[in-house]
């Protein structure tokens, strides 16, 4: 007689058997998050990089005055931009640690690349509850290099600050166009202005979000009411920006250095595709340099990137648009700079975490149909 039982649709762990989905879950969710918390980099050596030093004189010389003044003005760093939000968690962080304790302020910062971490496995296991999908994706966004520069230097926290609510806009987003109710849409909203409130990136969830409501089935009118609204509030927060910088809103200073658009094409395209970027390690690799395991981990890289592409198109073909499309759009506003930091890639190559995440999920339920 065949067994009738209807398998469970929730692609998790069979290894977690006396776990329910809840449960597994949250333990994922605990693993994803500890990578920036175990960092060899959470010690009291210097801040580095050039933009420590400024940043710590005008949080030194700060009065209440100037703290009032990044909600209407520069930021700390007095470069010509607006990042209130940026500003109050590094004037918090100086007030509570000082300028001596660096541990302090990175703690903070993998605290918030922990919450970042378990907010992109939430995103990745959203469309259909995957736990495969949330760990390969969170633990891929945890143990990012650029990661431990953030750590080390804390300047980058614009990234990761916009990083955090960015995810959190877009999670918001997705459970909102599943069905969730206007709570979830205020929640996106609410994120969204708050991700304005860290860095100008964030301007690209004008696309983003829409993107995202599409790919998990909303009807057009939801979505284009969504892409409509987020229109009207982001021409409100551009002009505002630019009036309390004094810049214009048609050409304003958001870039201290140009270069031709052409010479970032191949950069784009290592991120989009990263094994692109491989090419110059594997090309100047000596036979000795086959057995070390960074070796081995640049090859599992290009392996999975270059499985994930078919596997998630296979898988859903909006998910795959939406991924690819994080990952193209959300770069956009770096294209003209000169020189990046690594910290650049961090949100857009949130786009990668969930196409692997994905990949991952697809890979599972082919290994869960050849089973008996």
């Amino acid at each position: 007689m065949s067994d009738t039982t209807p398998k469970p649709a929730h692609v998790g762990f069979a290894w977690l058997p006396r776990l329910q989905p809840p449960g597994r879950t949250l333990c994922i969710l605990l693993v994803v998050a500890l990578p920036p918390l175990l960092s060899r980099n959470l010690t009291n050596r210097p801040f580095t990089g050039p933009d420590m030093p400024t940043i710590l004189a005008n949080l030194s010389a700060a009065g209440p005055r100037d703290v009032a003044g990044w909600l209407v003005g520069d930021w700390v760093q007095q470069n010509g931009y607006y990042r209130p939000l940026v500003s109050l968690s590094l004037w918090v962080d100086f007030h509570l640690f000082g300028p001596d304790r660096p541990l302090g302020w990175r703690v903070h910062s993998a605290l918030l690349l922990a919450a970042l971490a378990v907010l992109i496995a939430l995103v990745a296991r959203e469309p259909a509850g995957s736990d495969v999908a949330a760990l390969a994706a969170g633990l891929w966004a945890a143990t990012r290099p650029w990661n431990q520069l953030i750590l080390e230097a804390v300047a980058p926290r614009t990234d990761l600050l916009c990083g955090v609510f960015y995810v959190a806009a877009v999670l918001a987003t997705l459970r909102w166009a599943r069905g969730g109710g206007r709570r979830w849409l205020g929640g996106a909203l609410a994120c969204t202005a708050l991700a304005l409130g860290c860095k100008e990136l964030a301007v690209t969830l004008l696309a983003i979000l829409p993107l995202a409501a599409w790919s998990s089935g909303a009807g057009r009118w939801r979505t284009l009411k969504l892409a409509g609204g987020l229109a009207a509030g982001m021409a409100v927060y551009w002009l505002f920006r630019c009036a309390v910088l004094g810049q214009s809103p048609v050409a304003p200073r958001m870039l201290g250095h140009r270069f031709p658009l052409a010479s970032q094409l191949e950069p784009y395209l290592v991120l989009l595709y990263p094994p692109l970027g491989a090419r110059w390690f594997l090309g100047s690799l000596t036979w000795p340099q086959l057995a070390l395991p960074r070796t081995w981990a640049v090859f599992a890289g290009v392996v999975a990137h270059t499985a994930a592409l078919p596997l998630v198109w296979r898988l859903d073909r909006r998910r795959f648009g939406f991924a690819l499309g994080w990952m193209a759009i959300s770069y956009l506003p770096a294209l003209p700079y000169r020189l990046l930091g690594m910290h650049y890639y961090l949100v857009p190559q949130l786009g990668n975490a969930l196409l692997l995440g994905w990949g991952a999920e697809a890979l599972a339920a082919w290994w869960r149909r050849r089973r008996p």
